[in-house]
């Protein structure tokens, strides 16, 4: 087992829902196979994001170099949990591919900030 994924296990059973916070998911993938460069300044935006997170009082969990296992227990905890989170926020920073021309929403860095503190208010 990689050490990003023994690592993310054991935050992943640390995870808890409080219902009177928002829930911050934040995932970085940096370290990438042949076939896409690695981002090592995806490391700066976990950390970056994370410390704006937690100073706006979220419950914040940030995990790099998960795969779609890991990705798909988060997401089941927190669809399983007891308690409802006030809302989450789900940010992913790394390489991404287009799923059967699907629509998405791609906000810039630069953006996050103002976007945190509409949400946060």
């Amino acid at each position: 087992m990689s050490l990003y994924k023994q690592m993310a296990k054991d935050k992943l059973r640390t995870l808890e829902v409080d219902p009177n916070k928002i829930l911050t998911i934040i995932i970085g993938n940096y370290e990438y196979s042949e076939s896409k460069a690695n981002l090592p300044l995806v490391v700066n935006d976990l950390e970056s994001l994370e410390k704006l997170f937690r100073e706006r009082n979220h419950n914040v969990y940030s995990f790099a170099n998960v795969t779609f296992e890991i990705l798909d227990r988060i997401l089941f905890k927190i669809a399983h949990s007891e308690q409802v989170p006030k809302s989450l926020i789900f940010y992913y920073t790394g390489h991404g591919d287009c799923v059967q021309a699907e629509v998405s929403h791609l906000i810039e860095n630069k953006e996050v900030p103002s976007v945190v503190k509409k949400i946060s208010v």
